[in-house]
C-alpha cells in the first residue's frame, strides 16, 4: 500500500463556497485522507491510499464542477517509515481513545490514527509535506487530552509508571479504608438500628471518598463536559455527583432517600479498576523495558588521529569507526573492518551458541562481543538499528487493536450518549406526573450509577 497525491484542475469555481463544496465531495469518496482547494489556483490536492483518479473527477462533476487529472504522484515507501508514535495523557476509557483519534483524523495529511488505551499512545501514518504535530497536539488538547510529541517513539520511563501503580494503589486503599465501614453502617442503618448522626457521617465520609480520594476522576469527568466528550468518566461523575446530591437533599428534609454511600462505594469500585489497570499496564511494558535496557551506554570512538575516546553512543553516526573490547557490547549495527571474534547473538536469535565474526561480517548493537578484540564500522543509529526497530515492532504490536477491541470501541461510543439520553428521558417523563415529583431525581439519577460498573466493564 502506498501514499498517493493526486492533483486535480478545476473549473466552474466562483467563490470560497465552491471550494468547500468540492473539498466536501472528494472526502466521501473511500480512501481519500486529506482534501485542499485552492481557489485562487483552481487546483485540488488530494492525498490518500488505493486512489482512483476517475472517481475523483466524477466526484467533482456530480458536484457541479468541471475536473480534469492534472498529476498523480506516488510514494512507493512503506507506511510504517511515516508512521510516528506519540504518548497520549489523560486518557481513562475506550471512549477517550476514540474522541483522540476523531481529532487527530481531523487534521490535514493524517491518513491514519490508532489509539491504544492500553498502552496510552497513539500509532500516527501521516504525509510529512502536510501534517502538522502542533495542530495535531492543538487538536488533541483541543478535545481535552495531552499528545506528547517532543519523546523519543519507544521511551518508557519506568519510574512514572512505578509512581503511577503506587498512586493508584494508595488512591484504592484509602477509598476502601473508609468505604467499606460506611457500607457496614448503611447495612446496620437500613436494618433498623439507631446510629447517632448517621446522615453527617455518610455526608462527611461520601465527601472525602468521591470529592478528595477521587479528585482526578471529578475534574476529568468535568473537563469532559466542557468537551463535549461523553466518555466513562462522564457517567461516573454524573452518578457519583447524583448520588452524593441525594444525600443533601435527603438532610434538609426532602422525601428522596439518602444514596451518598452508594456514590462513594461506586468510586471505590472505579479505583479498584484503575489499580488493576496500571498494573496491567506496566506487565505490559515490561517487555519493552527489558528491550531498552539492551541500549549501549558508550562507545570507543576511534578518531582520524587514530586516538580511541570513550562518547555517548547516542552521539555515534554512520561510517564512524569504533573499539569493541571482550565483554564489551557492540554500540550499534555495523561491520567487522578489523579483527575476528565471536559474538553471543542470542539476544536475537535465541541460539545459546555464540557466531564466529570476521572482516566484512555485520555485527547487531547491543550483541556480547565474547573472546577478540574487533574494529567496527557503523552503519545503523538511533532509530534504523536492529534493536530499535524489534522495540518498534514490540510496541506496534501493542497498539494494534484486536477485532474484539474494535468493536468495544464502537459500542462505548454509543453505550455512553445512550445511557445520558435514557436518564434524562426518565427524568423529564415522570415529572410529567406531579404525584412522582419526589421521586423525580431517585428514578433519573438511578440509571447512572447502575450502568457504571458495566460501563468499567466494556473500558477495560
Amino acid at each position: 500500500m502506498s501514499i498517493e497525491r493526486i492533483t486535480l484542475s478545476l473549473e466552474g469555481m466562483s467563490c470560497a463556497s465552491c471550494a468547500l463544496s468540492i473539498e466536501k465531495a472528494l472526502k466521501k469518496i473511500d480512501g481519500v485522507n486529506t482534501v485542499n482547494v485552492n481557489l485562487m489556483t483552481e487546483k485540488a490536492l488530494i492525498v490518500g491510499t488505493d486512489l482512483e483518479p476517475s472517481m475523483l473527477i466524477q466526484a467533482v462533476k456530480n458536484a457541479g464542477y468541471d475536473a480534469s487529472l492534472d498529476s498523480v504522484e506516488k510514494n512507493k515507501e512503506d507506511l510504517t517509515k511515516n508512521t510516528k508514535i506519540y504518548q497520549v495523557n489523560g486518557m481513562s476509557c475506550a471512549a477517550c481513545a476514540i474522541n483522540v483519534e476523531k481529532a487527530l483524523k481531523k487534521i490535514p495529511g493524517v491518513i491514519t490514527a490508532n489509539v491504544n488505551i492500553a498502552t496510552e499512545k497513539a500509532h500516527v501514518t501521516i504525509d510529512p509535506d502536510i501534517a502538522s504535530e502542533r495542530k495535531m497536539a492543538e487538536a488533541v488538547q483541543n478535545a481535552g487530552y495531552e499528545l506528547v510529541i517532543n519523546q523519543n517513539s519507544h521511551s518508557l520511563d519506568q519510574d512514572d509508571s512505578q509512581q503511577k501503580l503506587k498512586k493508584a494503589k494508595s488512591k484504592m486503599i484509602w477509598a476502601w479504608t473508609i468505604g467499606a465501614p460506611l457500607s457496614l453502617l448503611m447495612i446496620f442503618h437500613m436494618s433498623g438500628l439507631a446510629i447517632p448522626y448517621f446522615d453527617a457521617i455518610s455526608l462527611i465520609a461520601s465527601f472525602i471518598v468521591i470529592f478528595v480520594v477521587g479528585k482526578d476522576l471529578i475534574k476529568s469527568g468535568f473537563v469532559a463536559i466542557l468537551h463535549r466528550s461523553f466518555n466513562m468518566d462522564v457517567l461516573i461523575f454524573l452518578g457519583v455527583c447524583a448520588s452524593y446530591l441525594s444525600g443533601i437533599l435527603s438532610i434538609f428534609g426532602e422525601q428522596i432517600a439518602d444514596y451518598s454511600v452508594v456514590g462513594a462505594m461506586i468510586m471505590g469500585f472505579y479505583l479498584i479498576g484503575q489499580y488493576l489497570e496500571a498494573l496491567a499496564k506496566g506487565k505490559a511494558s515490561e517487555a519493552i523495558k527489558k528491550l531498552i535496557s539492551m541500549n549501549v551506554k558508550t562507545a570507543n570512538l576511534i578518531n582520524e588521529n587514530g586516538d580511541i575516546i570513550e562518547i555517548d553512543a547516542k552521539n555515534l553516526v554512520v561510517g564512524d569507526v569504533v573499539l569493541v573490547k571482550p565483554s564489551q557490547a557492540v554500540p550499534a549495527d555495523g561491520i567487522i573492518i578489523e579483527g575476528e571474534t565471536t559474538i553471543d547473538e542470542s539476544m536475537v536469535t535465541g541460539e545459546f551458541l555464540p557466531k564466529t565474526k570476521t572482516v566484512g561480517d555485520r555485527v547487531i548493537g547491543s550483541c556480547i562481543n565474547q573472546s577478540g578484540v574487533i574494529k567496527v564500522r557503523i552503519t545503523s543509529v538511533g532509530e534504523d538499528t536492529f534493536l530499535s526497530q524489534m522495540i518498534k515492532l514490540v510496541e506496534e504490536a501493542m497498539g494494534t487493536k484486536v477485532p474484539i477491541q474494535r468493536f468495544a470501541d464502537k459500542v462505548v461510543g454509543i453505550f455512553v450518549p445512550f445511557v445520558l439520553i435514557v436518564s434524562l428521558a426518565t427524568f423529564l417523563f415522570w415529572i410529567l406526573d406531579p404525584k412522582t415529583t419526589h421521586a423525580i431525581s431517585l428514578w433519573g439519577a438511578s440509571i447512572l450509577p447502575w450502568v457504571n460498573p458495566n460501563l468499567n466493564a466494556l473500558s477495560a
